[in-house]
């Protein structure tokens, strides 16, 4: 998801935790999302598995 779909989706995302988790691959895309979005890295909790 492009970052400006993502903040215009939900404007106030920088303010908010986020919890991930899923396959590693998905994880890492929507880390990277976050990141460029802007959401401190203290903010992004994730939990990665693999089927």
């Amino acid at each position: 998801m492009q970052t400006r779909n993502l903040l215009g989706l939900l404007p106030d995302l920088r303010e908010h935790d986020v919890y991930l988790c899923g396959p590693q691959g998905m994880v890492r895309t929507a880390c990277e999302a976050l990141d460029t979005a802007g959401v401190p890295a203290h903010r992004i909790h994730h939990e990665s598995f693999e089927l």
